[in-house]
């Protein structure tokens, strides 16, 4: 099948980019590369909300995307109809050319990241016929499948779980966010593009506010009605508040949530080297199914 590839268009693109991303879970389950959720926030989370040069779509004879590769500095992420796999090939040369462009440009570093999962083997061979090389650098997979009652969250006293307010504690939302990853870019104007995403929920979107009123812990859960699943992404608390349980618990009360929902599975990530996450994430009940793994090349 031959394949024409082109930039990015604008709202169409974007849901069919979608439709992609929920296809290859209803086919491979949690062994995904992002959800929908990952792509609205990632969208959100750009620096500059116009400049869409980063982004490209390759559409089979039938004008059906076969996938799109979403360039980084220093990296690429390939995304694929799970039965369009060989268009990868290109997607990868396309990437490493205009990282080439780059650096003849601007300099920098020389070093090129794609990524693979373990169970992945496609991607895997295709990185190494490349010349990439595995580097340590990966992120753990976890699922929590929702057929059985959810524990009940357990706070401490005074301390209570609810949606963000209205507009009047957006500032306070984003003002947790930077605490909870600092240094962070996370801007107001970033949170309104957050909640102007195709998936987002208001519902969703929870907190932790502590006796006096003060943000403490927050995280955003994306579902995906097609699939009935769930994405939690970001999960924080701001660094005073920390050691309290209130992370546990709010993971707990977005789980039950979700489960109201319909929701067969809550799903989240997070890197190989956050120990006191992946601890969190164990012991309330997410089972890691899988991680992804950087691969590197010298261009």
């Amino acid at each position: 099948m031959q394949y024409s590839a082109r930039p990015y268009t604008g709202k169409k693109d974007y849901q069919a980019m979608r439709r992609l991303l929920q296809t290859a879970y209803a086919i491979n389950g949690p062994l995904v590369y992002a959800t929908v959720g990952d792509l609205d926030w990632w969208r959100a989370e750009r620096e500059n909300p116009r400049d869409w040069s980063f982004l490209r779509l390759w559409w089979d004879e039938k004008d059906e995307l076969g996938g799109f590769a979403w360039q980084g500095r220093n990296q690429v992420d390939l995304f694929t109809h799970p039965t369009r796999r060989r268009v990868e090939a290109d997607m990868l040369a396309w990437s490493e050319q205009q990282r080439r462009e780059q650096l003849e440009k601007e300099g920098g570093s020389r070093t090129w990241r794609a990524w693979a999962l373990t169970s992945d083997s496609s991607r895997q061979t295709l990185l190494g016929r490349n010349g990439y090389q595995r580097a340590s650098d990966a992120f753990v997979l976890f699922t929590y499948p929702l057929e059985n009652e959810v524990p009940p969250s357990v706070l401490p006293e005074g301390f209570k779980i609810r949606p963000v307010a209205g507009k009047e504690e957006y500032k306070a939302r984003v003002g947790l966010h930077r605490q909870a990853f600092d240094p962070s870019r996370f801007t107001p104007t970033k949170y309104r593009a957050v909640r102007a995403t195709p998936t987002y929920r208001p519902d969703l979107d929870l907190v932790v506010a502590a006796p006096d009123g003060t943000l403490a812990a927050y995280c955003i859960l994306w579902f995906d009605e097609v699939n009935r699943i769930g994405e939690f992404e970001p999960v924080g608390c701001a660094p005073q508040f920390r050691r309290k349980g209130l992370t546990r618990a709010l993971l707990l009360e977005g789980l039950r949530r979700l489960r109201r929902l319909g929701g067969r599975f809550g799903h989240l990530y997070t890197a190989v080297d956050e120990i006191p996450a992946l601890s969190l994430y164990r012991t309330t009940g997410f089972k890691e199914v899988d991680r992804v793994l950087a691969w590197e090349k010298d261009l």
